[in-house]
């Protein structure tokens, strides 16, 4: 639940990079799906379709390889490993797996740099080697943090409040299993925020004591909400705090790269925008001596910065939210809602926020020179 969706945007994304860096592979894809819809009413796919989609399958497979992602992944030997020479790791070593390296191998693949779907094609792909391509890992997974075990547990037992109709009754939720396994994850997970919160927090306290002031070019973001201060000098309490740092660590990486991967089709459909923002980033990078882009370079795209909030607009990353009335609300007809009361947002607020330059949207629109500059 908290990985699945994050390498499957990832690898989506990259998947419509490489379509609409690659016009001529996009081309068959859509023919081959033009050719499966063509005797269909409506334009609806249906699972058992996939069988039926060879050549976007075996582009969508070259894309994984040669944009994993998941870039490195550890194991845990369950026995010891010999390696050819003779040297042997014992039994409960954790061994590090650099997959991009793996899938890069000119040893195991021909032309490894060249996007080449037919190295999946039956009769090329019964000769890679068991375990040379895992862009998603494989085999038993290290121990998960308590964090990463907390957040799935959070994730499974809110489907199941939601799903079972005898949980919707706070009181038997509370009470079952279930209710008392989501308390102690949601423990965890708040706890191990707070700790990082507290440890941050004492070690500024002390440098300040010390008169130790670091000047960085960069502040992270953790470090700009312990010194945030309003006009009256008044700092940000420390629940503001948790549940600033718990929206970052849970919901940040979700939403920017399903906005992404948005984006990215968009652009891959819609080539007359894509060339204008690569015309773009192109004139932005023409007097630099190499195409590394800054964040200060963000303001310098204005046209990617519109194509993107139009994305967001027509494909929002958070369908919907909700918000608890702080004072009551009047309606232009007379009708009121009380304090207290839940109430549903349909403005343009992609992010959850009105404001239109939240951190969401320009790391996003950052990813996106990124992508397009290379």
């Amino acid at each position: 639940m908290f990985e699945g969706h994050d390498t499957t945007a990832s690898g989506l994304s990259w998947f419509l990079y490489d379509m609409a860096q690659l016009p001529e592979f996009q081309q068959k894809c859509q023919e081959e799906i033009d050719d499966l819809l063509a005797h269909r009413e409506d334009d609806r796919l249906k699972w058992d379709d996939l069988g039926n989609v060879p050549y976007l399958t075996k582009c969508l497979k070259e894309s994984l390889r040669v944009h994993s992602p998941v870039p490195n992944i550890m194991r845990t030997l369950t026995q010891p490993l010999t390696f050819p020479d003779g040297r042997t790791l014992p039994k409960g070593s954790s061994v590090a797996v650099v997959i991009g390296e793996l899938h890069n191998n000119p040893h195991v693949w021909d032309d490894p740099e060249t996007f080449d779907p037919e190295r999946f094609s039956p009769e090329r792909a019964k000769n890679i080697p068991h375990f040379a391509y895992v862009p998603f890992s494989a085999g038993p997974r290290v121990e998960n943090h308590p964090y990463i075990e907390g957040i799935y547990d959070i994730s499974i037992l809110a489907m199941q409040h939601i799903r079972y109709l005898p949980f919707h009754i706070d009181t038997i939720f509370q009470w079952s299993p279930s209710g008392r396994r989501f308390r102690k994850a949601c423990d965890t997970v708040h706890n191990y925020s707070r700790d990082i919160i507290q440890k941050r927090k004492n070690a500024l306290k002390e440098e300040a004591a010390k008169g130790q002031t670091r000047h960085r070019k960069y502040i992270d973001f953790l470090d700009i909400l312990l010194c945030a201060k309003d006009s009256e000098g008044q700092g940000l309490t420390d629940q503001e705090i948790y549940d600033e740092v718990d929206t970052f660590m849970f919901e940040g990486h979700d939403t920017t790269t399903s906005g992404l991967s948005w984006f990215l089709y968009d652009m891959a459909r819609l080539p007359e925008f894509q060339q204008k923002c690569q015309e773009e980033i192109d004139d932005l990078l023409a007097d630099k001596e190499d195409d590394r882009v800054e964040w200060d370079d963000l303001s310098n795209v204005p046209y990617l910065t519109k194509c993107l909030k139009e994305t967001l607009r027509v494909h929002s990353p958070v369908p919907n939210i909700v918000r608890t009335l702080t004072r009551p609300l009047t309606f232009p007809n007379g009708r009121t809602l009380p304090k207290g009361e839940c109430e549903q947002y349909p403005q343009f607020v992609p992010f959850l926020q009105a404001c239109p330059c939240c951190a969401g949207v320009a790391y996003i629109v950052w990813t996106s020179v990124q992508k397009k500059s290379t």
